[in-house]
């Protein structure tokens, strides 16, 4: 008797789906480890010519250069937390003061006045600073970071504390802020990290 073969035909919808699962199993497969270490970011344009190290698995995300050179803002991001969708954040920004010599402290004060009217504002100090044998100040604050819709009806996820640490400083004709936002649960570890990039920066002009 001869034997009677089956052929089952996929639609296409679903040859789509298999091949982009195929796909997606061997990226993942073949998905190098997070990165280590440190790497060290240079920027010679613009109003603020500098140079820090951060950590490796930080990727810089954004640089922003005005056609006046009067504001530059540098933007890094860490790796996502699968849970709560957090992720450490890192920002320099450079602004020119016009008219008049740069003033740190009203950038600082500035900053605090927003500051206070996020979700659960906790002011915990503000400390005198160096950076690159400049003097400021730094400003460090908690507050609950702001949710969309989606991610509180449809994700669920319930909020999140962060700490912020802002470092203003005066160079040349701009006031210079060095940023960090991160989760409040590795908030110790991320300072440290922080710090060294405080450490290693450099004013290049």
């Amino acid at each position: 008797m001869a034997s009677i073969r089956k052929e089952i035909r996929l639609s296409r919808p679903v040859r789509l789906l298999a091949a982009a699962c195929l796909c997606l199993f061997a990226a993942f497969a073949g998905c190098p480890a997070p990165a280590t270490g440190y790497q060290t970011y240079t920027l010679e344009e613009g109003v603020g010519h500098l140079s820090f190290e951060h950590p490796a698995r930080y990727g810089i995300k954004t640089v922003q250069l005005t056609e006046d050179e009067s504001y530059t803002m540098v933007d890094a991001y860490g790796p996502v937390n699968r849970e709560d969708r957090s992720r450490p954040r890192l920002w320099v920004t450079v602004t020119r003061a016009n008219p008049g010599p740069p003033d740190a402290g009203a950038f600082l004060q500035s900053a605090l006045d927003v500051a206070v009217s996020l979700p659960d504002f906790r002011f915990v100090e503000r400390s005198p600073v160096t950076v690159d044998g400049a003097t400021g100040e730094q400003v460090v604050y908690a507050n609950t970071m702001f949710r969309s819709d989606y991610e509180t009806r449809v994700l669920r996820l319930k909020p999140v504390t962060v700490v912020n640490r802002q470092v203003f400083v005066a160079h040349g004709e701009s006031v210079w802020s060095i940023s960090i936002t991160v989760k409040e649960s590795i908030a110790a570890a991320e300072m440290a990290e922080f710090e060294r990039l405080l450490a290693s920066f450099k004013f290049l002009n």
